[in-house]
């Protein structure tokens, strides 16, 4: 488990993996309100692909149980109309070749090199 704290905008990050551990895959983005799970974050399939969002409604022990005005708990199917891994590329083509402005801004990619570079730091891998 590596942790990746201090970043400029006060993100908590942890990062857990591992070859040969049974897990389930999912991506959880976990927040002050609830979260947001992905049950196949690498390679999702090109439609119906779904994800959660999950509210937090502690329950009340102490009068009427209110129901909220949104769910807690919703499923959403989203269609992202073909492969990712070929809309990255078409993407990528569309700045190499028309010009395009990228899909990913040169300050995120920077940011997330400094966050793998510091996961790599924790860790004590080095490259030669």
């Amino acid at each position: 488990m590596c942790r990746v704290s201090g970043i400029s905008n006060g993100v908590l990050a942890s990062f857990a993996c591992g070859m040969s551990a049974q897990a389930d895959n999912t991506a959880y983005l976990c927040g002050s309100e609830g979260y947001i799970a992905i049950p196949v974050p690498w390679k999702p399939p090109a439609t119906a692909a779904e994800f959660i969002i999950a509210r937090g409604t502690p329950p009340r022990m102490d009068g009427p149980v209110k129901t909220p005005a949104v769910p807690p708990r919703e499923t959403i199917a989203i269609s992202a109309g073909g492969d990712l891994y070929g809309i990255e590329a078409d993407a990528f083509a569309a700045v190499v070749f028309d010009g395009a402005p990228p899909a990913i801004s040169e300050a995120d990619t920077i940011g997330n090199m400094t966050v793998l570079d510091e996961l790599r730091r924790q860790i004590g891998l080095q490259f030669s």
